[in-house]
């Protein structure tokens, strides 16, 4: 791992790690990794049952796109993806009831009050 990628792999966590905390989402484990990705610049996995979830910075940036790569970004498109991962898992859930989904667009609706001024 190159300096900068050292840097940018630090930065992408703690500024994860702030977004997570400004969302409320204290109760998901995050585990972050800094390896390839298919895709983009990050991408995050979770498991909503056992709120675990895996932050990933691409290792793998050519050098023509390297000069594009924004952790802070990054990490914060990734934590408003793990903030919209239970109304998305409720979305897919064949069991939700349209009250279900009221009342979880309700609740992101509230976190996102305390947040936007």
């Amino acid at each position: 791992m190159t300096r900068q990628d050292k840097k940018d792999f630090e930065i992408f966590q703690k500024e994860f790690k702030y977004w997570q905390e400004r969302f409320g989402l204290l109760d998901w484990e995050v585990y972050f990794k800094h390896e390839p990705v298919d895709a983009g610049f990050a991408c995050i996995h979770y498991k909503n049952n056992s709120r675990v979830a895996t932050a990933t910075i691409n290792s793998d940036v050519d050098a023509y796109n390297k000069e594009l790569v924004d952790p802070k970004g990054s990490a914060k498109h990734e934590a408003i993806h793990l903030l919209l991962s239970d109304l998305a898992h409720m979305g897919l859930d064949r069991h939700a009831t349209s009250e279900d989904l009221e009342r979880e667009e309700e609740k992101l609706v509230v976190k996102l009050m305390k947040i936007i001024k």
